[in-house]
């Protein structure tokens, strides 16, 4: 029978640490991030089941290490990519982040992503943050899916990272989205409170579980309908992945466009390439200052050309501003 190749337990002082923190104290010469990612490679285990990095550790728990990594990540590289910049000061840069640009390096995505357009835009400051020890998500407290488009923060300065980071955490930045979904909503208003845990048939997926998922409140309010779909505002609570497309598809109203949760069948006369699914608005409080900000990413013109098919049918005046 195998056996771990190191095994720890759980003491007093280390109550309530989270997983991928307990790792860097007790193997300080690696880095958080590649810790993170053996955790997410189920290579580290916390009483005999695998876990995420995330989790707080109880006292006399055993965590395990049954292998490390064997590549060597490569080297982050720097890349000219354009980039729609809404605001920036010495600790903040918010950004439109276009469909199509993965937020950061991960297994198939190592170059060509937002931390690579960062490091091109300003390499002094994200290259700085990366010694910190956020060697592969520089400034990056928060992210969005590939394909969805919208408005995103970042950090660039550690403090900011810090307070950020935490805000996120705590659910205390206010999130806004545009939706486009399939199907008619009874109801102009609406409240899905449900916990979302990973899809055992796809580890891409999440799901709707009953037990042992991540809390997950979404709100959304009808904003028109048209040619049997609906554009939604949708309003985020909490930060699971995947949470507004998951919802939306439990609810038998998939966003269109999202192909890995049904939301594939065209609804004449929508055209699409991708999920239509926009981060609108973003409000929060200043790092440094403590100042409100409240920031609107105008949508991409393909997901803007979709939302004017609505037009005709409800009052979009709403989404101004």
């Amino acid at each position: 029978m195998q056996s771990p190749l190191e095994h720890f337990e759980v003491t007093p002082e280390e109550i309530g640490l989270r997983l991928d923190h307990f790792l860097v104290r007790h193997f300080p010469k690696r880095s958080r991030s590649f810790l993170q990612r053996c955790v997410e490679d189920r290579l580290v285990t916390v009483n005999g089941a695998p876990a995420r990095p995330g989790l707080q550790l109880e006292d006399g728990q055993a965590v395990e290490i049954w292998g490390w990594r064997d590549e060597t990540p490569e080297k982050i590289q720097a890349a000219d990519i354009p980039l729609e910049i809404l605001f920036e000061d010495d600790d903040l840069l918010v950004i439109n982040k276009p469909a199509g640009l993965v937020v950061h390096p991960a297994a198939g995505n190592r170059q060509g992503t937002l931390v690579s357009a960062l490091l091109h835009y300003a390499p002094e400051t994200f290259m700085e943050l990366a010694d910190d020890g956020e060697d592969e998500r520089p400034g990056i407290v928060h992210r969005l899916d590939k394909d969805t488009s919208g408005v995103m923060v970042i950090a660039k300065s550690p403090d900011a990272y810090t307070r950020l980071k935490k805000d996120f955490r705590n659910h205390q930045i206010d999130k806004i989205y545009l939706a486009i979904a399939r199907g008619h909503f009874r109801d102009g208003f609406g409240v899905i409170d449900a916990p979302i845990g990973r899809d055992e048939k796809n580890r891409q997926k999440r799901k709707v579980v009953e037990n042992g998922g991540k809390d997950a409140l979404t709100k959304y309010r009808r904003v028109g309908e048209a040619h049997g779909c609906t554009l939604l505002q949708v309003r985020l609570y909490t930060g699971r992945t995947h949470q507004i497309r998951v919802h939306l598809a439990h609810m038998g109203h998939p966003v269109l466009g999202d192909l890995l949760y049904s939301g594939g069948a065209k609804c004449p006369p929508f055209r699409y390439h991708r999920q239509l699914l926009h981060a609108w608005k973003l409000a929060l409080q200043h790092p440094r200052s403590g100042e409100r900000m409240v920031f609107t990413a105008p949508p991409a013109p393909d997901m803007a050309s979709e939302i004017a098919r609505f037009a005709d049918f409800c009052d979009l005046s709403v989404l101004e501003g």
